[in-house]
């Protein structure tokens, strides 16, 4: 048998070759790991990013509501405030003093122009005021009706007695109220420019009618017409 000689394997390049393979492919398993998690992290600030934005979004939006909700808060307390200034000064300004008819006219036809927000303060601070003011603003015209039941001349003076009738049903169902009429002595029919001659003053009950006796001067008159005009209205114990 002949032995034919064979070369020798190349074991160590082969191994060196293996090494490096498995080191390459080591490697690339890192970098493809580390760009995952790169990517993955990446992603992730993204969305804490976005998350973040939508958070300040909403806090924005809420300060907004907050400082919205605050400004109207003080918007409504300065109208308040206004409104019940202004009331007041409608209610201290409305007194018996103004029971004349014309006076009476102006204060009541000032709450025509008034806000309702102003209207409502009035309607808290003074109600009785403000009813009667609107009760005598939109009472039917004549709102009186009254009569001479007698006239009766003496040693130089005259003394009537006469009867007065709120003819108005809401101005009347206000309660007692408190009349002043003046009183003239004229020779022929009363006008209104004639000048009283006296006056008299009396309470009218509620639903009802009052009365007033007074004895003023003749005047030299010994015949003529003797008449009164209602002049100012008041509720008694306003």
């Amino acid at each position: 048998m002949s032995y034919v000689p064979m070369p020798a394997a190349k074991t160590g390049s082969s191994s060196m070759a293996f090494k490096i393979m498995t080191f390459v492919g080591a490697a690339l398993a890192v970098c493809l790991l580390l760009a995952s998690v790169l990517m993955g992290f990446g992603a992730h600030s993204r969305s804490a990013q976005a998350e973040e934005a939508r958070s300040n979004a909403e806090s924005l939006r809420n300060e907004k509501k907050d400082t919205d909700t605050e400004t109207a808060s003080v918007r409504t307390q300065i109208t308040a405030a206004k409104s019940n200034k202004a009331a007041s000064q409608w209610c201290d300004g409305f007194t018996e003093a103004d029971s004349k008819f014309m006076d009476l006219i102006d204060n009541a036809t000032a709450l025509n122009f008034k806000p309702a927000d102003e209207l409502a303060a009035i309607a808290k601070a003074c109600p009785k005021k403000k009813e009667f003011a609107e009760a005598f603003r939109d009472s039917v015209r004549p709102a009186f009706d009254g009569h001479v039941t007698d006239c009766t001349a003496s040693g130089g003076n005259v003394t009537m007695t006469g009867e007065l009738t709120i003819t108005d049903t809401t101005l009347s169902n206000l309660g007692p109220m408190n009349v002043t009429v003046d009183i003239f002595l004229t020779p022929g029919d009363t006008t209104d420019s004639d000048t009283p001659v006296g006056s008299a003053s009396f309470t009218i009950p509620a639903g009802g009618k009052g009365t007033f006796t007074q004895t003023v001067p003749d005047g030299g008159l010994t015949t003529g017409t003797c008449a009164f005009r209602a002049t100012s209205i008041w509720p008694k114990g306003l």
